[in-house]
């Protein structure tokens, strides 16, 4: 199978299936956490059914199919990140059916464009997932679970600078806060965030130390030939089942509510297709990149993220304030981005020619 090898190559054993099966459930993990308990949707997703039932295999293959496509050609960018992201949180259409007659924030709403709620879409397909369910775990596993390897070269500004990395973390860390103390109501809630905390840090301890999986490279930990086969043939059959048992009565019938749905996909695939058509392969010869120590980070981070929840929920008299700013950056990041991705697509139609395929198996190889 044609790999983009983007980076040198990879050197040392080969991870085996069972670190590859951890693997996976872990960023599973991360992907379910970081929407459904930043937003307390389901704040102790191990505790419930739901989460068993709809948040791992939902999360888990998705990521999973998206990032493993997104790997066999050239990453474009943060575009073509936040496009396969935007991919991920369409399940909220077929699956969930929030796109169409959403559940919750109805107070909110804005009416409907082609029988499609804007605000919701806006937020989950623009915002909400490709950010937290997406692009962050997968930066968040590259920088501190695994070697660096193509997210590293791609993005140098934040893999190959300590400013970057200390950025990521205590950008998502305060975020995070801002998020779960808006809507926190006791101290005695914060069993809340902390048991989030707990079950991260012991699949990330269990991966870095007796698994030793930071010597491989997320590249060859994500599904590859026909395990990404059977994830891709695993999720199909997903959308099936979860699109006829969850809320069957809040499918629409009108074809204008399903054309503009299978607009957004086509808006979403076309930056996919075009902006990695026309993306080089990074150099195939360059020397290795090299990590440093995050624990320090890693730390601060956490304290931070402990100490700005503590300071929300014992000083300030209201959450308001910080359920608005939480729910104005939804909606602005998400128009930001659709603003951000039409640019996009549309400086990529007009540029040069796409790469030629002989200069991109230039740094192909096998698998």
């Amino acid at each position: 199978m044609g790999f983009d090898t983007e980076v040198a190559p990879i050197e040392g054993p080969a991870p085996r299936f069972f670190h590859r099966l951890f693997f996976w459930f872990f960023l599973a993990t991360i992907a379910m956490v970081l929407p459904e308990v930043v937003t307390l949707n389901d704040p102790i997703p191990w505790a419930s059914a739901m989460g068993w039932q709809l948040g791992y295999p939902i999360y888990g293959l998705h990521i999973l199919a998206l990032a493993g496509l997104m790997y066999r050609r050239p990453i474009g960018g943060f575009a073509v990140l936040l496009a396969y992201g935007g991919l991920f949180g369409l399940y909220e259409g077929y699956m969930i059916k929030q796109l169409w007659n959403p559940n919750w924030g109805t107070e909110q709403a804005w009416g409907t464009i082609g029988g499609v709620q804007p605000l919701h879409t806006v937020m989950l397909v623009f915002w909400l997932h490709p950010l937290m369910a997406y692009i962050l775990p997968l930066l968040l596993t590259e920088r501190l679970m695994v070697r660096p390897g193509k997210l590293s070269h791609r993005f140098p500004s934040i893999f190959q600078s300590k400013r970057g990395t200390r950025f990521l973390l205590f950008g998502t860390a305060v975020y995070c806060a801002l998020s779960i103390g808006s809507k926190l109501s006791s101290p005695s809630e914060m069993v809340i965030p902390l048991t989030s905390i707990a079950v991260l840090s012991a699949l990330g301890l269990i991966w870095r130390l007796p698994l030793r999986g930071g010597r491989f490279r997320l590249e060859e930990l994500l599904p590859q030939g026909r395990s990404l086969a059977v994830i891709w043939v695993l999720l199909f059959i997903s959308y099936l089942f979860y699109g006829s048992t969850l809320r069957r009565e809040a499918m629409p019938t009108e074809l204008v509510s399903h054309i503009v749905i299978w607009l957004i996909y086509l808006f979403l695939i076309s930056i996919i297709i075009t902006v990695t058509r026309r993306t080089s392969p990074l150099p195939s010869e360059r020397p290795p990149l090299e990590g440093w120590s995050n624990a320090k980070a890693v730390m601060m981070a956490g304290v931070t993220f402990i100490v700005l929840l503590l300071v929300i929920l014992i000083h300030l008299p209201s959450t308001l304030p910080g359920a608005v700013l939480i729910l104005v950056s939804f909606v602005l990041g998400g128009i930001f981005n659709i603003l951000f991705l039409l640019y996009t697509l549309l400086k990529s139609l007009v540029s040069s020619n796409p790469v030629s395929e002989e200069k991109k198996n230039e740094s192909l190889s096998e698998s």
